[in-house]
């Protein structure tokens, strides 16, 4: 039996039931007007300008990418008078591009209006469209709603299925604007329209890219680029876009060149069936009371319906393009569903792994997959293949089974203290019981006050006395023990398998988010003598020993073995030997070593205390803030090169001196930088160098934990209240969603193969990224600037949860594409673990102005 999610916020105009691939009935379409005084953006707002530049020409590109449409019909088209007379408009245009729009959408809609006519009545059934596409000048008007930012992108004319709400947004008149933005999930199709001597080839991907990121039910996508002299189609899906020849209005024989121009427009209503150009397993419901408002979605998993779905995060189109959806649930937490295209064939998939990961039982800490399935048409998979590479990607959908915060909504610094401890216990926890190495540790991938979806006859094992359990009294039993965090995506994880080639190989390719990613896994190598090893940086590095009142705490809840089991002789740092010169490294191949993750840690930590903000917070002065940009510059600036010689930017964020290392912070997060600084002397060295190893792959997490943890007993009653989602103004960039460096953990990759080999699509952090950005929600939106203590400073806003999801209160059957770990009913949690997250009162009255 089916079940429906229905959000406890949907308000529709018309059920998932009702709703075909085109809107309601229409009333008959109006005149096209057009404004001669105004053309479309010509800068392409996009974070993948680049990719956009590369699209690739296929000769062939009619027969592989456009459907054929009647013969007899094209033939008319051709022989029509008005057709003639709109080709000698556009191919006159010389310096002004607006004198195309009409025309060019006169001719579009015609030719739309007989390719629909020629469809039967039961084929149309059959395809799901029961309207005409209309072609409507839109040059002056971005399309509107765009799940996550407000792009500026300005097709100069978008293709819609017509109805009585997209007809009345067309121009009146020779000179009339549009009255209304015809929304983004409304469009089918974007034009991009160029006088002589200009380029919109590029123009015309980018808002591919953008159609596509709105769009979730649209695997590919089509568009058309038109100059005085040609016409040219492009085709555009996860893997890339490619694109027709420049086609010649007329022929040789000076006759209407309109066949590959009547054959695009036809594919929009019957693509080829490779081409995948809709899901109907997702589908947007515009508001019941606003016409044309910003929709919702209806999500079929399996046999599961999810209604009232929001778009939380939207990928880069033309790579993995992660959408993250969301279903708010009263009393609840929120569903939240995540689906991509990955790589087929890979070593490791999210779902798989994770199920791996709790097959003994469950594991606190780490997220847990409720179902996942290959997204398929028609029992046809939803995949694209590259080409050039031969990769072939799939379209896969993953439910989780729980909930967390964003980091930078903590309510307080020991908050995200006990977070980091517990971060570091469950994944070394992970690593060793489970085999299950996570190599992508950053800001995007831990969430803390996680809530957890329980599971009625679940095990739990493998759960390790956390923070709550050193710091209370008295220690928790095995089975209720909840950490303060919760690791997420898994994309890039591996299992750690001795004496298995493969595997040890996978290992041996880089993978991370930039800003986050450890040094050595940055470089392809163990680092360098620029990386501080020397016999100085061991020395600093030494296991770090707790105060009195810190080692009984940890003693009772470890045990003195495991204490004295990581603690250093004099001639031993982490438990391995030191090297005394540069002659005395071990060169060793490169591989993603546990301690590297634990780095990423780090950086996670001096990125989110260094921009949380106190409550009761001094004043920033001028040159505190010149500091404070200069150290998230150094960290934001990082880039993942493919030479050895590339300088690491963060280098000299770590090697700086206490006071120096201290000055970005607030006072009153003096002895939080303090701290700080002690793990990063733990960090700089290369432990992969050393004569000896260190004899335990968790070393790092245990210096690093010991430093948490006196910090803690030290401030147990000195703790530092923040303001959750505010953050101090770094000065840097500010995402088109919200954050500063805003990305998704799994779009934001670099991936290589060994020592720097391409591996993947790599990608480098620039805005996010240098050939791939990704759009944070439009959760993620600025607060507004206000006074404080004589200075302004910009705070962002960051919605509370971020990547959620647990499924209903029923049955659960094993599915045939892929069966749960633990078979039995999930219910939702009473209550959050680790604390409560913040409510809206907790974040401030200004919450209310978002």
């Amino acid at each position: 039996m089916a079940v429906v999610i229905a959000s406890s916020h949907c308000s529709s105009r018309m059920s998932s039931a009702e709703r075909m691939r085109t809107p309601p009935p229409a009333d008959q379409q109006g005149e096209s007007g057009v404004d001669a005084n105004e053309t479309s953006a010509t800068g392409m707002s996009f974070e993948g300008t680049k990719e956009a530049q590369n699209f690739v020409e296929d000769p062939d590109f009619a027969k592989s990418y456009l459907s054929q449409c009647k013969g007899t019909i094209v033939k008319r088209i051709k022989a029509d008078s008005k057709a003639l007379e709109r080709v000698d408009t556009i191919s006159n245009a010389t310096t002004r591009e607006d004198v195309m729009y009409r025309p060019l959408a006169d001719l579009l809609s015609d030719i739309s209006k007989d390719m629909f006519d020629s469809i039967s009545s039961e084929d149309r059934k059959s395809l799901g469209i029961a309207h005409a596409i209309v072609f409507i000048d839109q040059h002056d008007a971005p399309p509107s709603h765009f799940p996550v930012g407000d792009p500026r992108d300005k097709p100069d004319l978008v293709g819609a299925f017509s109805d009585k709400d997209v007809d009345e947004t067309k121009p009146k008149g020779q000179k009339g604007k549009v009255s209304q933005k015809i929304p983004y999930h409304r469009l089918e199709t974007v034009v991009e329209a160029k006088p002589k001597h200009k380029t919109g080839g590029p123009q015309c991907a980018s808002y591919l890219y953008r159609l596509q990121q709105a769009r979730p039910d649209r695997p590919g996508a089509y568009g058309l680029y038109v100059r005085p002299k040609f016409y040219q189609i492009f085709y555009s899906n996860p893997v890339g876009t490619k694109a027709s020849k420049q086609i010649p209005w007329h022929n040789d024989k000076g006759e209407l060149n309109l066949d590959v121009l009547c054959k695009y427009v036809y594919s929009l209503y019957d693509p080829l069936k490779d081409l995948f150009l809709y899901d109907p397993s997702v589908k947007w419901v515009e508001p019941l009371d606003q016409a044309l408002g910003p929709p919702s979605w209806t999500i079929t998993v399996g046999d599961d319906v999810y209604e009232g779905a929001a778009i939380e995060f939207i990928g880069n189109a033309w790579g993995r393009r992660t959408t993250v959806f969301r279903v708010e649930r009263d009393g609840f937490p929120p569903i939240i569903i995540k689906e991509g295209y990955v790589e087929s064939g890979r070593r490791y998939e999210e779902s798989a792994l994770l199920n791996h990961a709790h097959a003994p039982g469950f594991l606190p800490g780490v997220v847990r997959v409720v179902s996942a399935e290959d997204v398929q048409l028609d029992g046809r998979t939803i995949a694209f293949q590259d080409p050039s590479s031969q990769v072939t990607k799939t379209k896969r959908r993953v439910v989780l089974a729980d909930t967390g915060v964003d980091l930078e909504h903590a309510r307080s610094v020991n908050d995200l203290m006990k977070t980091f401890y517990d971060v570091l216990e469950v994944h070394r926890t992970l690593a060793r019981e489970r085999h299950v190495l996570h190599r992508d540790m950053s800001i995007f991938n831990i969430l803390m006050y996680p809530m957890h979806a329980s599971c009625v006859g679940a095990r739990w094992q493998d759960c390790p006395p956390l923070i709550d359990d050193i710091l209370g009294e008295p220690r928790r039993a095995d089975a209720p023990r909840t950490p303060r965090c919760l690791l997420i995506d898994f994309d890039h994880s591996a299992k750690l398998v001795e004496n298995d080639e493969p595997a040890q190989e996978n290992l041996r390719h880089r993978t991370g988010t930039p800003m986050y990613i450890a040094r050595a896994v940055a470089a392809g190598e163990p680092p360098d003598a620029n990386y501080a090893v020397n016999v100085e940086a061991f020395e600093d590095a030494k296991m770090p020993l707790l105060s009195p009142e810190a080692k009984q705490l940890y003693v009772n809840a470890y045990g003195e073995d495991r204490y004295n089991r990581y603690n250093d002789v004099e001639s031993t740092c982490h438990g391995g030997t030191i090297a005394l010169t540069k002659r005395d490294r071990r060169e060793r191949p490169f591989y993603h070593r546990w301690e590297y993750d634990a780095e990423s840690v780090f950086w996670t930590m001096y990125s989110v205390l260094l921009r949380v903000l106190p409550k009761e917070s001094s004043s920033e002065t001028e040159e505190m803030h010149e500091d404070l940009v200069d150290g998230w510059k150094s960290l934001n600036d990082h880039r993942i090169g493919n030479s050895r010689n590339v300088t690491d930017s963060r280098e000299s964020l770590i090697q700086r001196s206490h006071k120096r290392f201290r000055a970005p912070f607030l006072p009153e997060m003096n002895d939080v930088a303090t701290t700080l600084h002690k793990i990063a002397l733990q960090v700089i060295p290369s432990y992969a160098v050393m004569p000896s190893l260190p004899p335990y792959e968790d070393h790092l997490h245990e210096a690093m934990q010991r430093l948490i943890l006196d910090y803690l007993v030290a401030h147990r009653d000195h703790d530092i209240p923040l303001q959750p989602g505010m953050l101090r103004n770094t000065g840097g960039r500010v995402e088109e969603g919200g954050r500063e460096h805003g990305m998704f953990a799994s779009e934001l990759r670099s991936t290589t193969g060994p020592k720097g080999q391409a591996g993947g699509v790599g990608r480098s952090l620039k805005k996010a990224t240098t050939q791939d950005s990704v759009s944070r929600s439009s959760r993620k939106r600025a607060a507004p600037e206000h006074e404080e203590s004589s200075q302004r400073a910009a705070k962002k806003r960051i919605q509370p949860y971020r990547y959620v999801t647990a499924t209903g209160p029923h049955d659960r059957r094993p599915r045939k594409h892929d069966p749960p770990v633990l078979q039995g009913q999930w219910e939702w949690p009473a209550e959050p673990a680790g604390g409560q997250p913040p409510s809206d009162d907790d974040a401030g009255d200004d919450e209310a102005d978002a």
